[in-house]
């Protein structure tokens, strides 16, 4: 597949998205809501153990490797590995910690339980 017809498909994807969703006969809020509910429940464990699965492959490579070359090569991979799982890890914490601030949550609704700090209240008399 060349650059052309991906672009080509990407368009009428992107074209069509709209009238895909709302012949599901869902709102899009609901199709969005499920869409996040897929990437947090299903995609970004998986990369997030591609990601596990690297780092270990890389120190089992410095462990079996004989020359500095590999050595070398074998950190970098660990260094990556290291890396990439902090920055996810710490994204999907940032953005558990914000869906809690703001009190949102993936099924859709919104917990008004923590109201905000009315103005009033600051002011003391």
């Amino acid at each position: 597949m060349n650059l052309k017809s991906l672009k080509k498909i990407f368009l009428s994807l992107t074209i069509l998205s709209p009238l895909i969703v709302m012949a599901s006969g869902d709102s899009l809020n609901t199709v969005i809501i499920n869409i996040a509910r897929l990437v947090q429940d299903g995609v970004i464990p998986v990369i997030i153990g591609l990601a596990l699965l690297t780092f270990l492959w890389g120190v089992m490579k410095y462990g079996t490797s004989r020359d500095e070359a590999s050595r070398k090569e074998s950190i970098a991979v660990i260094t990556n590995g290291i890396i990439v799982l902090f920055v996810m890890v710490s994204v999907w914490g940032l953005v558990a910690i914000f869906s809690d601030f703001f009190g949102l949550s993936l099924n859709g609704s919104v917990n008004l339980q923590n109201k905000p700090i009315q103005p009033e209240s600051l002011i003391t008399r």
